[in-house]
């Protein structure tokens, strides 16, 4: 029996960098579309031959799309058109959880009969959280106040910026450290 090949869309971003070769270990050949923002060295840990497939494009360009899913039996849409806000240093600890446990369910999908998932989609992740509470948890042992609240209108407007910066530059926007307030 050959291997089964899985293309991610996104498949170099956030969950994607712990999804691929946790998917190539289990014995998948992997596709990922990506337009590679932080560069395509997020698999130089895999022996060159277990490396994915790298196809460097948008998914909203249809050509793009037919190369990254040719011989695909599977596709797993990961694309995202923001970026992540972390606050700098080391990692939540949450977060890595939460990327590991979509990762298991991702590939406990892909083990399962053809019939059970064939014409379905899946929403995975943890149960919902009030991340505001979490957030805070964190800001008031850290910081010893809870974390601020940002008006709606002004995350929308500094997400409108950062689209602006990127279109005139051709490069995702980068958030100093600082402004998170941490």
């Amino acid at each position: 029996m050959s291997k089964q090949t899985v293309a991610i869309t996104g498949g170099a971003g956030y969950v994607g960098s712990v999804l691929v070769p946790t998917l190539i270990r289990a014995g998948y050949q992997v596709t990922v579309l990506d337009r590679f923002w932080y560069g395509k060295d997020v698999f130089d840990e895999l022996a060159p031959a277990d490396r994915p497939r790298l196809v460097d494009g948008d998914i909203r360009n249809p050509r793009c799309l037919d190369e990254a899913f040719k011989g695909a039996d599977a596709v797993i849409h990961l694309a995202a058109r923001g970026h992540y806000v972390h606050p700098a240093g080391a990692p939540v600890v949450r977060t890595y959880g939460y990327v590991g446990n979509v990762v298991a369910q991702m590939l406990r999908i892909l083990e399962l009969p053809e019939g059970q998932v064939n014409g379905r989609t899946f929403y995975l992740g943890d149960p919902e959280d009030d991340i505001y509470a979490w957030a805070s948890g964190f800001c008031q042992a850290l910081r010893g106040r809870p974390a601020p609240r940002v008006p709606r209108p002004l995350l929308y407007a500094a997400g409108r910026a950062g689209d602006a910066i990127t279109a005139l530059t051709g490069r995702p926007a980068r958030v100093p450290a600082w402004s998170y307030g941490l």
